[in-house]
C-alpha cells in the first residue's frame, strides 16, 4: 500500500497496484511510478519522495540497473 501525504502528513489518497511475479526491488520501483503519475494526475508539481528502500533510492540517484524489467521501470520514472 502506498500513501500519498499533504504538506502537513495529512492522508491524501492511497493506492496499491498489483504487479504479478517481481521481486520486492522491482515492487518498490512499480509504486514510485505509480505514486508519482498519481500525483501528476492530481495536479501537484512539486512532491517530496519517501522511500524505505536504500536499493531503490541508490538507483533513482543514477546506479545502474540490472534487471531489465527494473530498468525499463526506472525509465518511466
Amino acid at each position: 500500500m502506498n500513501v500519498i501525504r499533504g504538506s502537513q502528513g495529512e492522508w491524501i489518497r492511497g493506492f496499491a497496484k498489483k504487479v504479478g511475479s517481481c521481486n520486492a526491488f522491482v515492487a518498490e520501483l512499480w509504486g514510485v511510478l505509480k505514486g508519482l503519475r498519481c500525483v501528476s494526475m492530481m495536479g501537484f508539481t512539486k512532491v517530496e519522495l519517501n522511500i524505505d528502500s536504500s536499493s531503490v533510492v541508490q538507483v533513482l540517484k543514477g546506479r545502474k540497473v540490472d534487471s531489465w524489467t527494473g530498468g525499463t521501470v526506472v525509465q518511466q520514472i
